[in-house]
């Protein structure tokens, strides 16, 4: 039966399914020593950078992919070190909600998509050749956050200064859920029978709903990992009005973690804040690895055995 993988792989960067060697320079490397011109935008705060070498771009995106990826993995294993601890799952709560914001940013990235935070000092060789190419716009591009779409059949990267997207995390966030509204279209344009159609929209608004709160909050999981974080709410710290336990977090973790995880195994739509914010996050976490393992799978020696594959087999959750 077809599933959200089927519709992913049919957004996936091209060219990244050939990918095998080890990818090592990052994005945001290649922005500063990599060769490109730069044309305008019919977009205020947007540029084209153009005649790119692809080649190069999917391999600083399959490093992003991976290190991403690797981060989520380690953040996941550092639940377990409040085993001891049964009812102190404020920080549990908070790393599984980084490990859902790694793995996010690296689905992202499988789809071609980037955003990205920049340094001004980050951004004077771009600044610099689109000053040789009569691109103003440029000019404007400061520290802040981006948006970066590759167009490899084109050989360009589309590059947004996003500057009244809130913060790092808020970005993503709004970035993932247009990425995700995008891929009903892909559903709605295919020749699929429309019960297969019907099947697959749904499965795409359980994840976007996962991000958003049922659409309440464009980046409703940031809004609550600031609630349990910085205003120490739901009862998850000393004293522990809650009743969740580590060990419950641990539980949904490892069934997020395993193969052929289907997105109505989580019950993102609880009335209890907490239990819908980690669920939804188990949700996109299976999500992300699902996408992942059909990536590596697709080839006998993918790119993706250098990340994730690889530290699961020395750090597992436990």
């Amino acid at each position: 039966m077809a599933d959200y993988r089927d519709v992913f792989r049919m957004k996936w960067l091209a060219g990244l399914s050939a990918l095998s060697d080890q990818p090592r320079a990052a994005l945001r490397e290649w922005i500063n020593n990599g060769t490109y011109a730069v044309s305008s935008s019919t977009r205020p705060n947007q540029i084209i950078l153009e005649n790119i070498s692809s080649r190069e771009v999917i391999e600083c995106f399959g490093s992003d992919i991976n290190r991403f990826s690797v981060a989520a993995h380690e953040s996941l294993c550092n639940v377990r070190q409040y085993q001891d601890l049964p009812k102190s799952t404020a920080w549990p709560l908070v790393m599984l909600y980084y490990s859902t914001l790694f793995y996010s940013h690296a689905l992202l990235r499988v789809l071609g998509v980037s955003p990205s935070f920049f340094e001004t000092s980050e951004l004077l060789k771009l600044r610099n050749t689109a000053n040789v190419y009569g691109v103003a716009e440029a000019s404007k591009f400061k520290s802040g956050l981006y948006t970066l779409e590759a167009d490899v059949s084109n050989n360009a990267i589309i590059m947004t200064y996003e500057n009244n997207s809130g913060g790092s995390h808020e970005h993503m966030w709004k970035r993932l859920g247009v990425v995700l509204s995008e891929s009903k279209l892909i559903i709605s344009n295919s020749l699929l029978e429309t019960k297969i159609q019907k099947a697959l929209e749904n499965e795409i608004n359980t994840i976007i709903a996962a991000v958003s709160g049922a659409g309440a909050n464009a980046h409703q999981l940031s809004a609550m990992r600031n609630s349990i974080q910085y205003r120490q709410k739901y009862g998850v710290w000393f004293p522990y009005k809650s009743a969740l336990t580590v060990q419950t977090i641990a539980d949904r973790i490892k069934i997020a973690s395993g193969l052929e995880v289907k997105v109505d195994s989580f019950n993102c739509n609880s009335k209890d804040e907490i239990v819908s914010f980690y669920e939804s996050c188990c949700l996109l976490i299976a999500v992300c690895r699902g996408t992942l393992a059909d990536l590596n799978e697709r080839s006998d020696k993918s790119f993706i055995r250098f990340g994730l594959p690889r530290i699961e087999k020395t750090l597992q959750i436990g």
